[in-house]
């Protein structure tokens, strides 16, 4: 992207448009910006890690065997990965098939998500005056291996066959209540409604992989999807595009298509509590919690309160 935009074909700037005023303190710090120009806005925030369900947590911490007091007592690597064991070894009592349902490799979920939050690990680590070794080269910190690993061998698939299995079912084996946890994003919700898991049953745990300080993090966000402008049409396809994403963010019909039938948190300004999604997994509770996370200083973050849920600022 940082190549792109200093070619011809770069998008437009975006920072002079009524769209862009319009951004929350969010949409504005994750339109990406170069050199002091902004050349997207994003339309929906997400978050992605381990979603899983409560109920059947408190089932098991509520047993002699559990190696834990609380759900909210998975903090770190360690802990996720006594727990696993735990409950997979005893998966018959507690009514399940495996404490994990594993995403096939298409998509790419597990191996992909896993990756960016390993690189963000590597891209926090100070680089030696003395040795100023490139990213790419440096050693990724933590267990990633080891994490991959557990998951594979914890779910209800032989390893050597999790390649074979689809997207829709694995998320049904997590929403009929056979597996405990299920590592993916907020917009997997569509799929998990109406069945075996509770709205209030789902929680969110960020991919612990042995990393320093990983208890003070919670699961990874993003603002991928966005929009942006071509600065090669012509003038009037322009000011109609930016007329048109105006139109999405203050329209009452709009707002409600972008909030309720898409079902996304949209980070603009305009969308007050009338225009928040329907879906649990990105609601605010009540009572309202403090404006930021207490782990990750975001105003919006799906581990606060112990679910998924994504406040309003």
């Amino acid at each position: 992207m940082r190549h792109l935009c200093r070619l011809p074909q770069a998008p437009r700037t975006l920072q002079d448009t009524d769209a862009y005023k319009r951004l929350d303190d969010d949409g504005k710090r994750n339109a990406y910006q170069l050199d002091g120009n902004v050349y997207t806005l994003p339309y929906a925030a997400e978050w992605y890690g381990i979603i899983a369900n409560r109920a059947i947590l408190e089932r098991y911490v509520a047993k002699d065997y559990a190696v834990i007091d609380s759900p909210d007592d998975i903090t770190d690597y360690d802990t996720l990965e006594r727990v696993t064991q735990s409950i997979d070894e005893h998966r018959e009592d507690l009514g399940v098939d495996a404490a994990f349902s594993t995403p096939a490799s298409n998509p790419p979920t597990l191996p992909l998500h896993l990756a960016h939050v390993a690189t963000a690990a590597v891209l926090r680590i100070p680089r030696p005056q003395h040795h100023p070794q490139p990213a790419h080269r440096r050693q990724v910190p933590g267990r990633l291996p080891d994490h991959v690993r557990f998951e594979l061998h914890h779910c209800a698939t032989v390893p050597s066959m999790v390649a074979g299995r689809n997207y829709e079912q694995v998320t049904a084996e997590f929403a009929r209540g056979k597996a405990v946890c299920y590592p993916n994003g907020v917009w997997s919700y569509t799929q998990i409604k109406d069945d075996a898991v509770k709205d209030d049953d789902l929680m969110m745990l960020p991919y612990y992989m042995g990393i320093e300080g990983e208890e003070h993090y919670g699961p990874a966000g993003i603002y991928d999807a966005s929009w942006a402008v071509n600065r090669n049409a012509s003038t009037k396809d322009k000011e109609a595009t930016l007329a048109f994403i105006s139109w999405l963010v203050t329209d009452d019909q709009a707002r409600t298509i972008l909030s309720k039938d898409m079902g996304f948190a949209v980070p603009f300004t305009t969308f007050d509590d009338d225009y928040q999604p329907d879906n649990p997994s990105l609601r605010e509770p009540a009572p309202t919690p403090p404006t930021a996370c207490p782990k990750c200083a975001a105003s919006r973050c799906p581990t606060r309160n112990g679910r998924m849920t994504s406040p309003t600022p």
